[in-house]
């Protein structure tokens, strides 16, 4: 009896870790890609402003990431 129990405990949380690993690697490309997005976004605004773009893509990752705080 014990044993049946101890495996659905088992069970029910290897789901639920799996679940939230996951849900980490989903957030965490989410947040890549939407930085992708804004970046690409804003150097493309620059550019139609006639902007000289003096900053690289990396450092617009770099601010974008202060701006939020780390990840």
């Amino acid at each position: 009896m014990k044993n049946i129990t101890w495996r659905k405990i088992a069970l029910i949380i290897s789901v639920i870790l799996v679940g939230a690993v996951a849900f980490g690697i989903g957030y965490g490309l989410g947040a890549v890609d939407s930085a992708k997005f804004m970046i690409d976004k804003a150097v493309k605004i620059m550019q139609y402003e006639g902007i000289n773009i003096d900053i690289t893509r990396a450092e617009l990752l770099q601010y974008y990431i202060k701006l939020k705080g780390g990840i």
